[in-house]
């Protein structure tokens, strides 16, 4: 019950909202009485909370002494509360189009949160029309694998550079030779992600840590040629390292690969 609670706190319902209108579900009706007694909610807290709810029209209630109330279907009230969000969300999306927003390709943006970086990371592979190049852990890319899946059916280029063991029917996917267990740890769980020549994404995804991760996110078409070249290069000499045993000893064994790959900057990447 709890969950279901916590659910509609995020539809406009307050805490005690939630809570009256979750226990009147449970009878036929309810005198404000009976509510405050299987809510444990004072008496004048659930009349001016059964008010809000009847002003949302997910209450009603008869004309006795005492006044019963009851909930309205869930499936009635839902339908209702979903038409009012798609036509609120239809007329902000109007208004904000008449919004005429002077931005800047150059800008850099940062993004905060597990969720809210893998959230832009999808609706960056399906919007990418041409190419995209991928770098990130194995792990990350299976969570990726429907959306890549499907950009790769629309005949985009796709190119996975990853940390660990990963592949895709149709996506060219190489592995890098890393031997270091320590560098590795540390870079399978980053993200860089360039769409098009024209977007680019960088993050440090660990759901441990999802509420204080952050990524980067830039349009600026200097750092995404210059990173998309980078990234190309390094792609094409993993191919050859996993083709070559002795670069690929030298790219996963020699001290100054482990210090590149160990500091975490993108800039210092292949």
């Amino acid at each position: 019950m709890d969950s279901v609670t916590e659910l509609l706190c995020h539809f406009g319902f307050s805490k005690n909202e939630a809570r009256v209108y979750v226990a009147l579900m449970q009878e036929t009706s309810a005198t404000g009485y009976q509510i405050s007694k299987s809510t444990g909610i004072s008496r004048a807290e659930v009349y001016r909370v059964l008010g809000n709810l009847a002003d949302k029209g997910a209450v009603v209630w008869q004309q006795t002494e005492p006044a019963l109330y009851m909930a309205v279907e869930p499936e009635s009230y839902l339908d209702r509360l979903e038409s009012q969000f798609n036509h609120n969300l239809q007329k902000v999306r109007e208004e904000l189009k008449e919004i005429n927003r002077q931005t800047s390709n150059d800008t850099i943006v940062y993004i905060k949160g597990y969720d809210h970086i893998l959230h832009k990371a999808k609706e960056m592979i399906a919007s990418t029309r041409y190419e995209l190049y991928i770098r990130c852990g194995a792990t990350l890319a299976a969570l990726l694998q429907d959306d890549l899946k499907k950009l790769s059916d629309r005949g985009v280029k796709v190119r996975i550079l990853a940390y660990g063991d990963f592949s895709m029917e149709g996506i060219q996917v190489v592995t890098h030779p890393l031997r270091h267990d320590e560098v590795h740890r540390h870079r399978v769980s980053q993200l860089l992600l360039i769409s098009d020549i024209r977007k680019m994404l960088v993050g440090q995804l660990e759901p441990e840590s999802s509420g204080t991760v952050m990524g980067t996110y830039s349009e600026s078409p200097e750092i995404i040629h210059i990173m998309r070249e980078m990234m190309r290069s390094g792609f094409h000499l993993t191919i050859l390292a996993n083709e070559s045993d002795v670069l690929s000893r030298f790219m996963g064994e020699h001290e100054l690969f482990k210090e590149i790959y160990k500091d975490g900057s993108i800039l210092r990447y292949e």
